[in-house]
């Protein structure tokens, strides 16, 4: 199954509404809850409540799938599965050198 630009983008448009409510929801229950106390991340990264984790996708400048090096400044990600067990990432980021094209 391919996915048009348009849909890909309808995709990657409710994903970051997705995350922006998730995240909301997050800080407003840390906000509320006095007991929940972020353990320190001895790399320096995020700091998360106990029990949680995170991993490492891509960094800034690390070459993607297709050659180009992995923009800065991401400002929304979504996750969707596909079929045969397939994920896609969608990566929403400000390119700053206007030379760039794709």
């Amino acid at each position: 199954m391919a996915l048009s630009r348009r849909q890909l983008l309808a995709f990657g448009t409710a994903g970051i509404g997705a995350l922006i409510g998730v995240s909301w929801v997050l800080r407003s229950q840390f906000n509320r809850n006095p007991d929940v106390v972020l353990v320190t991340d001895p790399a320096g990264i995020i700091d998360l409540p106990k029990g949680f984790s995170y991993h490492i996708l891509e960094r800034s400048g690390d070459p993607m799938s297709d050659g180009f090096p992995a923009p800065g400044l991401p400002d929304g990600m979504a996750c969707f599965s596909m079929p045969n067990n397939q994920l896609v990432l969608v990566i929403n980021a400000h390119l700053l050198d206007t030379s760039f094209s794709c």
